[in-house]
């Protein structure tokens, strides 16, 4: 399968956040960095 994983994702806090591992390559930064601008931008404000 041509999938990409993404995550850890971490839920349950006030604002969106993600753990990236030290090793993390380019794409996983910018595929984690874009999911959290996402999960930012769809919540409610608080």
């Amino acid at each position: 399968a041509d999938v990409t994983p993404i995550g850890p994702v971490l839920v349950g806090l006030n604002k969106p956040a993600n753990i990236l591992q030290q090793s993390a390559t380019v794409e996983e930064i910018v595929n984690l960095a874009y999911m959290t601008a996402h999960m930012a931008a769809s919540s409610p404000s608080s």
